[in-house]
């Protein structure tokens, strides 16, 4: 590819005991494709702090620290020493530098607590939710404008916000549902399904974020029916013309800048997958892309 931006949403950066291994590697990345790497840090979830043997009470202290050696890594001529808390090098000294000066572009992928939301909002990154309902993302969003306005004193425009929803096409309401319901419902009970103890161990959330997710009602997704899915719009299947519509109408009142669109999921085999993308790509990029002025459409497979 020579101008698609590829977007790295998933470097859990306080799983890792060397950070500047993130750095390196992204920055490599970066020189590579000459500007289009897009870098997303999140703390990672439960399971992956059982699997590392890593404490989750101090998952959010390392990842706050882990954030601030990767940016100096890019930033800072080397070599100097960083000494934290949790990571402490004698010399730093990132090889190669980043292309983008002054670093990649930083976005932030959360399931939504109030630290994250502030943390975000101070930088003036990239907020975004996935795998979400769509009036929890509005309201997810919502919550971040108030944290930049009220706390950091600014308005955040369509380019720090985000929303990642997957999205099936046909050329019927009813062939796209038949088509799509085994593979969505494969991804909520199969490939998103734990026990809630997995996915917030002790110490891994504030006790403030925990009554809010509690009051939210389900912690598994081992129940939800395909139907509650699409009535709750967790996804988006239909006609080009009826998504069209509504991610037209949500994104325009959301001011999302960026629009993470999953086109293939769950059990989805490779032919429907491809399909979707043409599908989307002929009838939805086009008009999607302009939106919001600044937007930027990204098809994720």
């Amino acid at each position: 590819t020579k101008r698609i931006k590829i977007i790295l949403l998933g470097n859990g950066i306080p799983l890792r005991d060397h950070p500047q291994r993130v750095a390196e590697e992204v920055a490599m990345l970066d020189v590579i494709t000459r500007g289009r790497i897009v870098s997303g840090f999140v703390r990672g979830i439960g399971p992956e702090y059982y699997s590392f043997d890593l404490n989750p009470a101090i998952s959010r202290e390392r990842f706050e620290e882990a954030h601030d050696l990767i940016i100096q890594a890019w930033t800072r001529p080397g070599p100097f020493s960083f000494y934290g808390k949790h990571y402490r090098f004698r010399h730093i000294n990132v090889t190669p530098r980043p292309y983008t000066k002054p670093h990649p572009p930083v976005w932030i992928p959360t399931l939504g607590s109030t630290e994250t939301v502030d943390f975000t909002a101070e930088r003036r990154y990239p907020y975004m939710m996935l795998y979400t309902p769509r009036k929890r993302m509005q309201q997810a969003l919502a919550e971040y404008v108030r944290s930049a306005e009220e706390k950091f004193g600014y308005t955040p425009g369509p380019e720090q916000k985000g929303w990642g929803i997957p999205v099936y096409l046909a050329e019927t309401e009813a062939r796209a549902h038949a088509e799509a319901e085994s593979h969505i419902l494969w991804l909520f009970h199969h490939g998103l399904r734990m026990p809630y103890n997995m996915l917030n161990p002790p110490g891994y959330t504030s006790p403030k974020n925990l009554v809010r997710y509690a009051q939210g009602g389900k912690s598994s997704f081992r129940d939800v029916t395909y139907k509650q899915l699409i009535d709750d719009e967790w996804i988006f299947v239909g006609t080009p013309e009826s998504v069209h519509d509504r991610l037209v109408k949500y994104a325009t009142e959301m001011e999302v800048g960026h629009l993470i669109v999953l086109l293939q999921f769950g059990s989805m085999p490779d032919a429907m997958a491809r399909k979707n993308m043409e599908l989307f790509a002929r009838f939805l990029l086009p008009e999607l892309q302009p939106l919001n002025s600044r937007a930027a459409v990204t098809a994720r497979t």
